[in-house]
């Protein structure tokens, strides 16, 4: 039998090759691990990808635009006992965050923080809590998540919907706005009442609302943001026509919503002042 001996350059290759496969080994993983860090650095909207069918995670416009107008710190606090997080409300409370530096979350365990929602009245276990300053809004579970009311007397079922966005993004304007936009709804003409609905929606934008009856008033006050005449059944006054003409006039902002049955001269002549017919 012939004996067979390895020269000490082969082993040195083998050895110089192992070493040479051990540093790109190592130069993967580091690279990897950098890769992640870099990506768990980015905002979640850049490496999250919404595939809901009614888009949960995705903030829209209006509230993108009211998150990037903030100007100062709004603190949230999202109430729930730690392994019960809502996993929805968590994406959709990043995605705001990473839309601006002053908006920024927190969880508050009620176990941990027993008194934590004292401090706010009507927070409890679900809820979340947006503040500014001297503000706060509790947004509770059910403004996030409505119970569809006429299909559960209907039908039995409770089917809800996400509201969450709307809730948040609502209360949001309301806690970080220093001045509201007022608005006057003209009074005695048989107006009809605004509905709940719109009135909810005025609110939520930040709008207040106040009744004036011009007759008993005798002028707009100054601080009118705009008018708004809600069909009316009987038409303006002499007086009333002149306030509100030049009101118009002088830039003021008129809503009107007619009832074509109503004869209303005086408010057509105002209307058609400004191009309506």
């Amino acid at each position: 039998m012939k004996n067979f001996k390895v020269s000490s350059s082969a082993n040195g290759k083998v050895f110089r090759n192992g070493l040479y496969s051990t540093a790109i080994l190592a130069a993967a993983i580091v690279l990897a691990v950098l890769l992640n860090l870099l990506v768990g650095a980015l905002p979640k909207k850049y490496t999250e990808f919404d595939l809901s069918e009614a888009k949960m995670y995705t903030l829209g416009d209006r509230s993108k635009k009211l998150v990037q107008s903030l100007d100062q710190d709004v603190p949230v606090y999202s109430l729930c006992e730690t392994g019960s997080e809502d996993a929805i409300l968590t994406k959709l409370l990043d995605h705001y965050a990473d839309e601006s530096s002053h908006f920024g979350w927190q969880q508050r365990d009620p176990v941990l923080y027993p008194t934590f929602a004292q401090q706010y009245d009507g927070a409890a276990t679900g809820s979340v809590v947006l503040s500014c300053g001297d503000n706060y809004r509790v947004v509770g579970y059910n403004d996030m998540y409505q119970l569809d009311i006429e299909n559960y007397y209907t039908s039995g079922s409770q089917q809800y919907t996400f509201e969450a966005e709307n809730a948040l993004t609502s209360a949001l304007a309301q806690v970080s706005r220093t001045t509201a936009y007022k608005l006057y709804q003209l009074t005695g003409h048989g107006e009809l009442a605004l509905d709940t609905d719109f009135t909810d929606t005025l609110t939520n934008a930040g709008v207040t609302t106040e009744e004036l009856n011009l007759t008993t008033a005798g002028s707009i006050p100054a601080d009118a943001d705009s008018l708004l005449l809600n069909a009316p059944l009987a038409d303006l006054t002499e007086a009333e026509a002149a306030l509100l003409s030049d009101y118009v006039t002088n830039g003021g902002k008129l809503l009107v919503v007619t009832d074509f049955t109503t004869d209303t001269p005086r408010l057509d002549a105002i209307l058609e002042s400004c191009g309506m017919t």
